[in-house]
Order: C-alpha cells, then sequence, then structure tokens
C-alpha cells in the first residue's frame, strides 16, 4: 500500500501541476514591444496598487494597450515575481479563459495591481492608489461585476510583487470564497502529511518520491512561462516550502490583521451582527411558526401526513420544520408555516449581509443551466420585454441577454439586490417588493415572465402564478422551474434531500399539480421538461448535510462567540468530511445522471412552459415531451 499511495500522491501532484501551467500559459504577457506602440495608452487610466508598490508607466502603457487589443474595461496585473505559494493559490483559483467566456464566473485577482478603463472605474465607483491585498482584490472583484464580459487577467513581468505578510493571508483567504479553508489547507498538508505517514510507515523511498513531486511542483507549473517567482532561484525553496507547511498554515490562521472594511466571515464583522439576533434567540425561535393547518393550501384537501422533518438546511440556525404531503393533489408544503417575522429571520444574512458573497458565488457557479432555461423560451418565442421574478443579483438577466439579443432584461426581487444588478447594468430595471403587490402596475407589459426556484420559496403560489398571468400581455410566455418533491431522489434521502431547502422552502407542487394551477388560471402548455433542469447533486448534499450535522456548529451571528479551539475544530471536521462529501458526489455523477437520462423522476427539478391564451382562445394544447432538445 505505501507504493500505491505514494504512486496517486505523485500523479495527483502532476496533473494538478500541469492543470496549473495550461491556466499560466492562458494568461496574455504584457511586453516592451506593446509598450513602445501605445503612445498615450496609459493616459487617464486607473490604477489599484498594493501599498508599497509601483506601477511604471511602461506597464501602465502596455496594460492600457493591452485592455484596447482586447476590447476590455480592466485587466488585473499578475506581477512576473509573484512568490511561489502565491503564484499556486491564483492559478488553483484563477481560469482566464473562463474569465473571458463566462460572464458570471467568480473573478480573482492577484491582489497586487488593477488597470481600468476611467469611465468603468466612474460607473462602479472605484477610485485608484494604494490599497491594503483585500481591497486590491475587491475592486477587480467590483469592476469585473461591472464589466462581465469586459476583463482580463494577464502577467506584467515589469511588475514587482508586494508579497503577502503571514498576518495578511487568512483575511485573503477568507475574501476568496471559492476556495473553503479547509481546501487551502488540504492543498498545503496532504503532500506532507503523506511522505510524513510514509516516512514513519518505514518506506523513506516513498516517501522521498512524494516530497519530490511536492518540491519539484513549481518548477513544473513555471518552468519556461513568462512568470519568475522570486523564490524560485533558492535550492532549498522546494523541500523548505513542503516541510514548513504546517508552520506556515498555522501562521496564516493565527494571522490577527483585518482589512479595514472587513468582510462579512471576519469575527469582528460577525461580532457586530450578533447583538441583531440576541433578543430574538433570547424569546426562543418557536415563535416564529404560525398556527398548523389541517388542509392543503393548493387543492384544500384535509389528506395530509408528515412527510418529513429538518432542521435549518441553510444556516443552521435553531429551529426544527416540518413538511407535510397532501394526498390529493401531492404538494409538499411546511406545517406550520414560518410567519413573516420567522422567514425575516430565517432569511436574514443569507441573500444579505454576511451571507450575500457565498449566495452570490453559489448562483455564479454555472452558467449552463441560465442558458438552458434562456434557450428553451427561445424555441417558443422572441419576447421584446422579459420579467424575471425572484432573480436576486440577476445572474440569469446577464446570460440571457446573450441568447435573447435585443430583448429588455427587468428583474423584480424582495431584496435589495434588484438595485445592485441594475447599477451593474445586469437587468434595465428592477423593481423590489411582493410580486403580487406589483402586479397591478406591471399589468399587460412584458412579452415573458420568469420564475426559477422561486415559486417554492412564496407563500401562495396561486397568487403568483395570477400575477405572472396579470403582467404578461396575451400571447405571453411563461417559464417556471421548481423542485420536483415526487422524484425518487427525495424518498430515498428524506430530510437530507437537498431541495426540501428547510425552512425557506414553504411550497413544492409536483409537476403534474403545477400543469392543473396553470391551465385553470389562463395558460396553455407548451412544454414540460425533467431531464435538462436536473444538476446531479442530490447525494453531495445529503453527505454535507450530514457532515454539517457532525462537526462544531460556525462561527455566526446567531451563535455564542466561538473559540479559537472551536473554530479549529470545525475546518478539522470539514475537513475530514470532505472524502463522505466527493463520495456523494460520485454517485450523483455516475449512478444519478446516468439514471436520469433514462428514467425521469430520478431528476430533482423540471420546468414548465406555458402561454397566456388569448382572448380568443378557449382550448389548451397538449404539452411537449422534449428531454433532450438542448444538449
Amino acid at each position: 500500500w505505501p507504493a500505491a499511495l505514494a504512486g496517486a500522491v505523485v500523479l495527483g501532484v502532476a496533473v494538478n501541476g500541469l492543470r496549473l501551467r495550461r491556466r499560466l500559459r492562458a494568461l496574455p504577457v504584457l511586453g516592451s514591444a506593446a509598450v513602445g506602440d501605445a503612445g498615450d495608452a496609459g493616459d487617464g487610466l486607473v490604477v489599484v496598487h498594493a501599498t508599497g508598490a509601483e506601477v511604471d508607466a511602461a506597464t501602465v502603457a502596455a496594460a492600457g494597450a493591452h485592455l484596447r487589443a482586447q476590447g476590455a474595461e480592466v485587466v488585473d496585473l499578475v506581477p512576473g515575481d509573484l512568490p511561489t505559494e502565491e503564484l499556486l493559490d491564483l492559478l488553483r483559483l484563477s481560469d482566464r479563459g473562463l474569465l473571458r467566456s463566462n460572464p458570471i464566473a467568480p473573478a480573482y485577482g492577484a491582489g497586487q495591481a488593477v488597470v481600468l478603463a476611467p469611465a468603468l472605474a466612474a460607473r462602479a465607483g472605484i477610485a485608484g492608489g494604494p490599497a491594503d491585498p483585500v481591497e486590491v482584490r475587491r475592486a477587480f472583484v467590483r469592476a469585473r461585476h461591472h464589466a462581465p464580459r469586459r476583463a482580463d487577467q494577464a502577467l506584467a513581468p515589469g511588475l514587482r510583487a508586494v508579497p503577502l505578510a503571514a498576518r495578511e493571508r487568512l483575511a485573503v483567504w477568507r475574501e476568496q470564497h471559492g476556495r473553503p479553508l479547509p481546501i487551502h489547507a488540504a492543498a498545503r498538508l496532504v503532500p506532507a502529511a503523506v511522505a510524513a505517514s510514509l516516512a514513519a510507515a518505514g518506506s523513506p523511498g516513498v516517501a522521498a518520491a512524494v516530497a519530490a513531486a511536492a518540491a519539484l511542483q513549481p518548477a513544473l507549473v513555471a518552468g519556461g512561462t513568462g512568470a519568475r517567482p522570486a523564490d524560485r532561484r533558492d535550492p532549498l525553496a522546494g523541500p523548505t516550502r513542503l516541510a514548513g507547511a504546517p508552520v506556515r498554515l498555522a501562521r496564516a490562521l493565527a494571522g490577527p490583521w483585518r482589512p479595514a472594511r472587513p468582510a462579512s466571515t471576519d469575527r469582528a464583522a460577525i461580532a457586530a451582527a450578533r447583538a441583531g439576533y440576541a433578543d430574538d434567540l433570547a424569546r426562543g425561535v418557536g415563535r416564529f411558526l404560525g398556527p398548523e393547518r389541517a388542509d392543503c393550501p393548493i387543492c384544500g384537501s384535509r389528506d395530509i401526513r408528515p412527510r418529513v422533518t429538518a432542521p435549518d438546511m441553510v444556516q443552521t440556525k435553531p429551529g426544527r420544520f416540518r413538511v407535510d404531503e397532501c394526498g390529493a393533489c401531492g404538494t409538499n408544503f411546511q406545517n406550520p408555516r414560518l410567519t413573516l417575522d420567522g422567514l425575516d429571520f430565517y432569511y436574514r444574512d443569507f441573500y444579505d449581509g454576511a451571507g450575500s458573497a457565498d449566495t452570490e458565488m453559489v448562483f455564479g457557479s454555472n452558467i449552463r443551466p441560465y442558458q438552458l432555461r434562456a434557450r428553451a423560451v427561445r424555441a417558443h418565442a422572441r419576447p421584446r420585454r422579459w420579467l424575471d421574478v425572484g432573480g436576486g443579483h440577476g445572474h440569469f438577466c446577464l446570460v440571457a441577454a446573450a441568447e435573447h439579443p435585443g430583448t429588455a432584461f427587468e428583474l423584480l426581487d424582495m431584496s435589495g439586490a434588484v438595485d445592485e444588478a441594475v447599477a451593474r447594468g445586469w437587468a434595465s430595471a428592477g423593481h423590489q417588493g411582493l410580486f403580487p403587490d406589483l402586479a397591478a402596475g406591471l399589468e399587460g407589459r412584458y412579452d415573458a415572465v420568469s420564475m426559477y426556484h422561486y415559486l417554492e420559496h412564496t407563500t401562495d403560489p396561486l397568487a403568483e402564478i395570477e400575477a405572472a398571468h396579470r403582467v404578461l400581455a396575451p400571447g405571453g410566455t411563461y417559464m417556471i422551474e421548481v423542485p420536483a418533491p415526487e422524484c425518487r431522489p427525495a424518498r430515498w434521502l428524506g430530510w437530507a434531500w437537498g431541495p426540501w431547502f428547510q425552512p425557506q422552502h414553504l411550497n413544492l407542487l409536483p409537476q403534474a399539480t403545477l400543469v392543473r394551477a396553470l391551465e385553470a388560471r389562463g395558460f396553455e402548455i407548451l412544454e414540460t421538461e425533467r431531464r435538462l433542469p436536473a444538476l446531479p447533486l442530490d447525494f453531495m448534499w445529503a453527505a454535507f448535510q450530514v457532515v454539517v450535522r457532525l462537526v462544531p456548529g460556525p462561527d455566526a451571528p446567531w451563535t455564542p462567540p466561538r473559540s479559537p479551539a472551536h473554530r479549529a475544530a470545525r475546518v478539522a471536521g470539514l475537513t475530514a468530511g470532505v472524502p463522505l462529501i466527493l463520495a456523494g458526489l460520485a454517485v450523483d455523477r455516475l449512478v444519478v445522471a446516468p439514471l436520469t437520462r433514462v428514467d425521469p423522476l430520478w431528476s430533482h427539478a423540471y420546468w414548465v412552459i406555458a402561454r397566456k391564451r388569448r382572448p380568443d382562445q378557449n382550448v389548451s394544447v397538449q404539452p411537449s415531451r422534449r428531454a433532450c432538445s438542448f444538449v
């Protein structure tokens, strides 16, 4: 087994090194030839740079020439001498191919220098000058949000790096929401831990092979490229980097520095928000549940029975929630349901506040579902004006605009994210509030209305459908995507099935029930689809739910202050749970995904596309069963 383990680690280090090398080679290199031809390319550009860094005029001019050549408005500069650890960290997160091709993919900067066109700097409210390493990264992310298709990253050999101090690393890692701390720890400790274990087990030869592979990985990544890490010539850099990994990680985790404007995950920000929860928690969360109902909220049947009881699956706030199932129409609904005060309590710090960055990261993690939804409507209509209800920051609107050129996308949501979406240019207009309350002022205005994983959050799905009918012009297209409570994973996984999403999901309607509700309210069904909306993540999410219940709780505004030992135990527990989560993902990809292509009841979601009947219509059409139209 020692040889097999060593071989697996060496192979993993090599494959990962080649992956990072590919990303590094994809970065364009700002060269002196560009400077000579640039003329005044650097004039007027806004530069945000790390304190202590000097971005010379030649580098700014080269960046300006690059912006013009690429049709970009912002470029993040990666110094040619960026230290090895920082270079590898950046490449683990940042992929220029995604940055250029996927407007919603997360952006990760080197934290050294960002060069912006003045118009973009004005739109995004970014001022030039020196800043701390977190603020430089935030400047690139904010600029990219305001120019999602006009952002780039390039290697700047003439730019001298300002290395991160050990005390700054933890704050920087927390800013990089795409890679949780357990992954940061694993990337540094696994090769060293395996090598030490093999040596202790009496296999020094294979231990040395693992150590050598880890030590040589930086050369594999950067050798022969435009990157020249400052520590590359130190013959002891590789072995020292491996042996000193635990010490460097410990120093980083103990880092006391916090950004001037704290990230939402910093302990100072958490402590400030904790006071807002103190009174709510002192009075108990039981008061957030309303009266229990004895009938189905959709069909009125009294044939209801408990299906699952779940904890808070979203933020692990205190409370337990029961989901009942209607024996007549199959609707699953929270019973008793959260009151308005309860909804406020359990939504707080999820879409905004402490959870806003994480939520936006999740919404921006996969462009494919947004593209499929937009193409599905394109098969039936070419809307001129489209309202996306419950669209948050407007990720769908941004992606769908490329699939529907010339369509004006507007956004409606309860949260203030609509204002940010409009400010970014992701939506042409925003409406904040409850859809049924706003529908009268929007009557007949739209050719298309969409609701993607929104209807299950609402207290009255039928009122939402009626509001959509009201704001649509005759013949307008209506698309809904929701979880499928009748699917097989929901039956097998019990309370840990992700789309129960308690306590936020209040009503989950089976496909047949939703179709009947639409037809009864003036819609004809154009298409139903079960396979395409499915993202095979059911068993991975269930495994994550189990792990989260077993490890110590988070350091959050709704929890007591946590000690360093508690936080360390949580990181260790989450790290130990990674194999179980990966096993769940393997089941999803290798078992559930193939089964879904054969049996649609394995799909955890479905969509329905309908059309508002014109006044002269009084019959409905049969739904289309096209399952793979856009694959």
